[in-house]
């Protein structure tokens, strides 16, 4: 395990055997041993917009050979630069936007969701997604585009590209969304409110939820909606979470500045 600042987000390479963070939070990746927490490296990420230097997500391209960060949005809406570094030197290889203020993320970083697209929509409501593979965005189609995904609601994209799982947290209600079609495929529920972080499997067929109140992590099939298990990490709050490539551990970020790694179905076993 190794410290990093309480509520900064991370990725975990395809190999498992590294780990991005955003580290102090002004703008810069700091990239770490997964196994022994020493650094490996870091770069500025100038993902600024506006004055705000923060990165708002983080994930390894699937052959682990680039990072991809996302901005946080800056003042008045305009929303962050989507990057490609490439590895080991972090050289900047493309960018894309600014897309808008950044609502849901796919691992893979081939497709976000976005609010107040910069595309000249005067709606700073309106939602659509974008494929960054291509750089093109597209309207969300009803009913999930008035489903209004915001900071305090978790988000993320399937790998796959094809579902987004949104929390409603007023109800601790999860939702699997159908982006292409815009339809609600599956209700995951149990009556607990639930926190600020999601995560898939590669495969997608897991989603890893966290606890609003406490430090319990729930896993969940996507296939039938059924609770798999949970556990505690002993972290107190939980800032941040990601499953490895072959889905059998999952990162977790704690409050208290450590980041472990479970195997889950060892600990829900317990």
């Amino acid at each position: 395990m190794f410290a990093i600042v309480p509520g900064s987000t991370f990725a975990l390479s395809p190999d498992g055997k590294s780990i991005v963070t955003d580290g102090d939070r002004k703008g810069n990746g700091h990239h770490f041993d997964a196994i022994t927490g020493k650094s490996i490296g870091q770069w500025k990420v100038n993902a600024e917009i506006s004055g705000h230097p923060a990165v708002s997500e983080f994930a390894f391209t699937a052959d682990g050979k680039q990072i991809i960060t996302i901005g946080v949005e800056g003042t008045y809406g305009h929303g962050g630069l989507v990057t490609w570094w490439s590895l080991p030197k972090y050289n900047e290889v493309r960018r894309v936007g600014p897309v808008g203020d950044m609502r849901a993320f796919s691992p893979t970083g081939n497709r976000i969701i976005v609010r107040n697209d910069t595309r000249g929509s005067q709606d700073f409501n309106k939602q659509s997604w974008w494929d960054l593979t291509t750089g093109q965005s597209f309207d969300l189609p009803a009913p999930l585009k008035d489903v209004k995904i915001v900071y305090r609601d978790p988000a993320m994209i399937s790998p796959d590209g094809k579902l987004v799982a949104v929390t409603d947290n007023g109800t601790g209600i999860i939702g699997l969304w159908d982006i292409a079609n815009g339809r609600m495929m599956l209700r995951l529920t149990d009556g607990r409110d639930r926190g600020t972080k999601l995560a898939f499997t590669n495969d997608g067929k897991k989603l890893a939820s966290v606890r609003l109140t406490d430090d319990i992590v729930e896993i969940w099939d996507t296939a039938t909606g059924q609770l798999i298990g949970e556990f505690r990490t002993g972290q107190g709050s939980i800032a941040a979470i990601a499953f490895s490539s072959d889905g059998t551990r999952i990162a977790v970020g704690g409050a208290d500045t450590t980041t472990l790694l479970f195997d889950w179905q060892k600990m829900i076993a317990k």
